[in-house]
């Protein structure tokens, strides 16, 4: 009789957990997925490739490499010259 019971209590639970999904239920999350996206077009924008120096950018990823943590005393951020 218990088994009875628990499976027609099942059965009714299943039914009412249907009412609470609305017609546009997932609607809010593809809406803020829409919103949140600045530029929807822009990867079909043809831009040129970003190039740099290769010794310039070689450089400063060695210092990235070398670098402690530390700061120095003074000056924190150098002059860069246009080599």
């Amino acid at each position: 009789m218990n088994k009875w019971i628990v499976v027609l209590l099942a059965l009714v639970l299943t039914g009412c957990v249907r009412q609470h999904f609305r017609g546009d239920y997932g609607y809010s999350v593809a809406n803020n997925s829409e919103v949140q996206t600045i530029n929807p077009e822009a990867g079909n924008i043809d831009r040129p490739i970003v190039t740099g120096h290769g010794a310039k950018l070689d450089a400063g990823y060695t210092r990235y490499l070398q670098d402690d943590g530390t700061v120095e005393e003074g000056r924190v951020v150098e002059d860069v010259g246009s080599d």
